[in-house]
């Protein structure tokens, strides 16, 4: 049974996109992801030859972590696996008390997993939620909200996982600086999940986008 359906919808009189209606309440993260990656291959030209968006910020969420982490790290195990990925492949940015973590770049400003020679991710299949969840085509407004709030609460659990590893001693930040409140740092429908497919989008997201996720018509 398809649990969510990834459409292309007329958004305004002169524009299409795509659109995300959840069909059953039971949909997971992962679901999801299957769903836009199949609806990417059908619709759309496919992730590869295409290296515009690789220069652009990418937060990461606490299972891309654990995504990356059997492939770079050959399975090797660790007890503070989210800084040994950080420390080589992620930047902790704080300002204002506000904490980001995203994918290092190179010199020229490039993901570090950018291939500039073949144009595409080196990572492809493993990419992180915020890379497999960007398609080139407009989207209707619950497509671009579930997008948001499903990658603000995977990066919120992240740095709460992050924090959790420092101890007592304080987390390292790479840029920036100031006073943050680590402990308040927490992701909702994420905490303790290490997996998309364990991850209910419902868990995720708030009642007033479920509800509009759920309808039939676009909203």
């Amino acid at each position: 049974m398809e649990k969510i359906k990834i459409s292309l919808k007329e958004l305004d009189k002169d524009s299409w996109g795509y659109d995300v209606q959840i069909l059953d309440p039971s949909a997971t993260v992962k679901d999801y992801l299957v769903a836009l990656n199949a609806f990417q291959e059908e619709k759309v030209a496919p992730c590869l030859g295409c290296s515009g968006c690789c220069w652009e910020r990418a937060p990461l969420t606490a299972p891309d972590i654990a995504m990356y982490e059997d492939i770079l790290f050959d399975g090797e195990k660790t007890e503070t696996p989210i800084r040994r990925f950080l420390e080589k492949y992620g930047i902790v940015y704080a300002e204002a008390g506000v904490v980001d973590i995203i994918l290092r770049r190179d010199e020229e400003g490039a993901c570090i997993f950018l291939d500039k020679r073949q144009h595409r991710c080196e990572h492809h299949t493993l990419r992180s939620l915020v890379c497999q969840t960007y398609i080139c085509l407009p989207t209707s407004r619950r497509a671009a909200d579930l997008r948001c709030q499903l990658v603000n609460a995977g990066e919120n659990e992240l740095i709460r996982r992050y924090y959790l590893e420092f101890g007592d001693q304080p987390p390292h930040i790479d840029e920036g600086g100031g006073p943050v409140d680590w402990a308040a740092y927490e992701g909702r429908g994420f905490k303790d999940q290490a997996r998309f497919e364990d991850i209910m989008l419902r868990d995720v997201v708030d009642d007033a986008l479920w509800r509009r996720l759920t309808k039939e018509t676009v909203s």
